[in-house]
């Protein structure tokens, strides 16, 4: 789908309204910076055929680790910020309606840590024999969400607004792996280094309310639903320290990442 249009009639519709009633109407600005939890974690599906990978030998050179312990998934906290421009209408029956666009930025910086230590069966080695390994991986994941949408807000009380928000998401993800298997019953040791990045996009919806705790700093909270996902691009490098001497093996590394999904958001703000 083409989202160039559909961005672009969106933002045009935000900013018409404020500036058709800039001359008549009180103009109101918002400052919020926010956390957002997603209840649905982006990298879920990446990790599970990870663990498969290892669990089935995919990851290992055929050597199928049945008793594999998973690798977690981490947890995508994101912190970021929004700005709005709303302009008051006169809108008859809703009490103090504005509306204007709303752009905001949200940031995540997850890390993944592993370091365990399995006796591995392996039938082709002298017959068969029990293997002691150690596993040690990182993998650092950096997203960037860029939001650029349209915002109403209504007066349910003096201090309490209702809220609702559309618009559309620009996401950006960029990770590293480093990963290394080490026989401890011998100097083999095998080491993997992966990189990856990519762009996708996306639409997202919201409500909820926020509540002027005094005259001009308000706190809040809303839950939307988000679309998207992020195909990214990478490559991983394979090297072992003795046999095969000098092996080296460059392949594809390109995950998807999915942050489609519902989630809550808590903000606080300054609106002047």
């Amino acid at each position: 789908m083409n989202l160039k249009p559909l961005t672009i009639g969106l933002l045009a519709l935000s900013l018409l309204l404020p500036l058709q009633a800039a001359a008549a109407l009180r103009l109101e600005f918002g400052i919020e910076p926010n956390y957002t939890y997603a209840f649905a974690n982006p990298a879920k599906d990446y990790f599970k055929d990870l663990n498969e990978d290892f669990r089935t030998g995919v990851y290992t050179f055929t050597t199928p680790i049945p008793q594999w312990e998973d690798i977690k998934t981490p947890n995508f906290h994101e912190f970021g910020g929004e700005g709005s421009c709303l302009a008051k209408l006169r809108s008859g029956k809703i009490k103090n309606l504005r509306i204007g666009p709303v752009v905001g930025v949200r940031i995540s910086s997850p890390r993944s840590t592993y370091d365990k230590s399995y006796d591995i069966w392996d039938e082709k080695y002298q017959g068969g024999k029990y293997i002691p390994t150690n596993f040690k991986r990182q993998e650092g994941i950096n997203t960037s969400t860029v939001f650029l949408g349209a915002r109403g807000k209504a007066s349910l009380t003096k201090k309490l607004d209702a809220t609702a928000t559309v618009g559309v998401n620009f996401y950006k993800v960029k990770g590293d792996v480093d990963y290394m298997l080490d026989r401890l019953d011998n100097p083999y040791e095998q080491h993997r280094k992966a990189d990856y990045k990519g762009n996708g996009t996306g639409f997202s919806i919201e409500a909820g309310a926020d509540y002027k705790i005094i005259r001009n700093i308000l706190i809040g909270a809303s839950f939307g639903y988000r679309t998207g996902k992020v195909q990214t691009k990478g490559k991983q490098v394979v090297t072992c320290t003795s046999w095969p001497e000098g092996y080296s093996v460059t392949g594809d590394y390109s995950p998807e990442f999915d942050p489609s999904g519902a989630y809550g958001k808590f903000y606080v703000g300054i609106s002047f």
